[in-house]
């Protein structure tokens, strides 16, 4: 177990069908609050995307940030099949029953959204309140063949950390307006240092989930509907992947109170490494 100052950084076991695997997350532990949360990243990200979040919030809230399996700390599996959105179902599960979280906020980017969605709609939810983070519960399959294409194209290693940075800078506008400061912070989340080399810290397998023999649209509007608990959507007000329609039809078919901030000058998805970003989570989340 690795502390800082701020979190500990822990791991735990976890399973998928053919393997037992080590999951690491990080946790701030806020003794003084009942509040609990959980925040889970997109397809090629890891927990590090929620610093800056985590250290909003921490004096209202414990918080446990996950690397979903095959991102960052946590083990690749050795079956790329396994990389699907139930067994990262599971490991949320998994996290909570570690820590013995009865009852948990949930915040989820993307990818994390889907899973939360999924741990959502069960009956007995242990979530409270749903943050979405520009994720809804239809996605095009175009989408998903976008994600395959952009993981596949990337590259394999960066000579330096610049080097990742000023790729960020030319890829990574859909995450909303960045300082320097930010897309530094950024590019540092999504890389670690291999030999003499930056690599993208994730297991570029994960991209053959998005086989062309299973690629469909993602369709949850039935999970939508069985989502009792509050919910929050965020979406980049230019995001191709939460449509003015879809956010129109979760408005019109919620069976729950949901609440709709766009953010300007973004689109998929919202980065959260700023107070403009995030004020509007900690004022719903705790007022």
């Amino acid at each position: 177990m690795l502390k800082t100052n701020e979190y500990e950084v822990r791991s735990s076991i976890s399973m998928s069908p053919e393997e037992f695997h080590t999951q690491s997350y990080k946790l701030w532990n806020n003794k003084n609050t009942s509040n609990k949360l959980i925040c889970i990243h997109g397809v090629t990200r890891n927990s590090d995307d929620f610093l800056f979040l985590a250290d909003y919030l921490k004096e209202h809230t414990s918080i446990a940030c996950p690397d979903i399996a095959g991102r960052g700390r946590s083990q690749y599996l050795i079956n790329p099949k396994n990389y699907n959105f139930h067994k990262y179902s599971f490991d949320v599960c998994n996290l909570a029953a570690n820590l013995g979280w009865k009852e948990f906020n949930y915040l989820g980017t993307s990818m994390g959204g889907i899973v939360g969605m999924l741990l959502a709609s069960k009956k007995n939810s242990p979530i409270k309140k749903l943050i979405l983070n520009d994720i809804g519960p239809f996605v095009n399959k175009e989408v998903f063949m976008a994600v395959k294409t952009m993981i596949a194209t990337r590259p394999e290693s960066f000579n330096n950390i610049e080097e990742a940075v000023d790729y960020f800078k030319q890829t990574g506008s859909g995450f909303g307006p960045m300082t320097d400061d930010e897309i530094i912070t950024f590019a540092k989340a999504a890389t670690t240092k291999d030999g003499n080399k930056y690599i993208l810290d994730f297991d570029q397998r994960v991209a053959d989930r998005w086989t062309s023999d299973h690629l469909k649209d993602l369709d949850m509007w039935q999970e939508w509907s069985q989502i009792k608990c509050p919910v929050l959507i965020i979406r980049g007000a230019d995001s191709p992947v939460l449509t003015p329609n879809v956010i129109e039809r979760m408005q019109n078919e919620a069976s729950n109170e949901t609440k709709l901030i766009e953010i300007e000058k973004t689109g998929h998805a919202p980065h959260l490494l700023n107070e403009d970003q995030t004020k509007n989570i900690k004022e719903w989340l705790f007022s």
